[in-house]
């Protein structure tokens, strides 16, 4: 069993300059009928070809100001992962595995062997995370320019990976857990998003992988050919599927013993361990806005079987079936919150931006959980507090202060950033194009 990481999957949008968005009398009937015509462009939902229901734009979090929607099932299913992340760190990793980030930190003040049944299925919320961001990522990038795409990611992971680092930092340094210089090594490489640990935080490594995609979306938006984009990682989900079946059930083959091994940062950085779950969330996406076709729905089988066998590879010869069955059951709730996310919209009234701010502050839970999460259970079993009261308070602390982290700083950050962004000519958008 391997470390658990990353969030990143991103609320969905696209930048809109703010004088596009102040009335002007001449233009008005020509916007009525583009926005008559937009509408109709984003009304089709895990239908037949051809067939109806509603897709609508959703805020990238970015701080541009946006007047958009944004899928309320999603956010809530994005929260729900990172709970099962951060119950896997703190309920089971934090004292199984003597070297990871967590134990580090709790540094045996207890345990939970009560809980290992229900927390070791956790890592599979980074699966799920993949899975979204690829739908996110394939949406955000129709019609946008490559340095629009760029700068919207930059303003997604820079201002949070900046800030939750800097605490986790401040935590490991007040703590006595590590001397500055490894610190502020560590430090450096989570706030600038490098590729390569360490990273003041094991989760960081995801983030890498997740770059990695978005690295390929914008190639191809440079190249103008994002319309391109399904087929590209069409081939990506295929190859990356097969790899991990070649590992699991050939690994001794000619052909199995020329793959990288399972957790090189050569074959997450090239997608060959996960492209399989970014594909799933790119064919979900395009079937919502043209139906299943007989391809569509192929490569999504053939993705949907290789992670499986890749959530069954990374177990390390545990039991699969729990990971999967919530893998599986993740992804039919992905299906429904897309299907269904009228009605849900219309289910949260008043409600609907409180469930936008959980879904945002999903990232920094995921880069906070592990240290503060674990300083907060330590500190208070120290002090007296029964275990289980102590491990259910780290986690209600961690979400508060993700929550905190998001209504507040990383949001002044991100303005700041995205004022500056706006101001450069590679920031504004390109009509938009409809990929196949």
């Amino acid at each position: 069993m391997r470390p658990a990481g990353a969030f990143c999957a991103f609320p969905l949008a696209r930048v809109v300059p703010e004088h596009a968005c102040r009335p002007q009398p001449a233009r008005l009937a020509v916007a009525g009928a583009v926005a008559a015509r937009n509408n109709c462009r984003h009304t089709r939902l895990l239908t037949p070809e051809g067939g109806p229901s509603a897709a609508r734009r959703t805020s990238d979090g970015t701080g541009s100001g946006l007047r958009s929607h944004r899928y309320i099932g999603v956010d809530l299913l994005r929260f729900a992962a990172a709970s099962l992340v951060m119950l896997f760190h703190l309920g089971l990793w934090s004292w199984v595995a003597p070297n990871g980030t967590a134990a580090t930190v709790l540094r045996g003040a207890t345990a939970f062997p009560e809980l290992q049944g229900v927390a070791a299925p956790g890592w599979a919320g980074v699966q799920i995370f993949f899975v979204i961001s690829g739908f996110v990522i394939a949406f955000s990038a129709e019609g946008a320019a490559p340095g629009a795409f760029l700068a919207r990611r930059f303003l997604r992971l820079f201002p949070g990976a900046l800030i939750c680092a800097a605490i986790s930092a401040a935590v490991i340094l007040g703590e006595g857990i590590a001397p500055l210089p490894a610190t502020a090594h560590r430090f450096f490489n989570s706030m600038t998003l490098s590729l390569f640990g360490p990273w003041i935080d094991g989760v960081y490594w995801t983030l890498g992988v997740e770059i990695a995609f978005y690295g390929l979306v914008l190639l191809l938006l440079v190249l103008r050919r994002e319309r391109q984009l399904p087929s590209v990682i069409a081939v990506i989900g295929l190859v990356s599927s097969a790899v991990v079946a070649l590992r699991t059930l050939a690994p001794h083959s000619p052909l199995g013993a020329l793959l990288p091994p399972a957790w090189s940062r050569d074959g997450q950085l090239f997608l060959l361990d996960h492209g399989m779950f970014f594909c799933l969330g790119v064919m979900l996406w395009v079937a919502s806005r043209r139906g299943w076709s007989f391809a569509r729905a192929a490569v999504a089988a053939v993705c949907v079987a290789g992670g499986i066998v890749q959530i069954g590879e990374a177990t390390g010869g545990g039991n699969p079936l729990a990971p999967i069955a919530i893998w599986l059951a993740a992804m039919a709730l992905l299906v429904a919150a897309i299907l269904w996310d009228e009605a849900l919209t219309r289910l949260a009234g008043r409600w609907a931006p409180a469930a936008a701010l959980v879904g945002l502050a999903t990232y920094p839970l995921y880069l906070l959980h592990t240290i503060v999460g674990a300083a907060v259970l330590r500190s208070l079993v120290l002090a007296g507090v029964p275990r289980f009261a102590a491990l259910a308070l780290s986690m209600a602390a961690a979400v508060a202060l993700a929550l905190l982290v998001t209504r507040f700083p990383e949001r002044w950050l991100r303005r700041a950033l995205s004022g500056a962004a706006a101001r450069l000519p590679a920031f504004a958008r390109r009509a938009p194009a409809t990929p196949s």
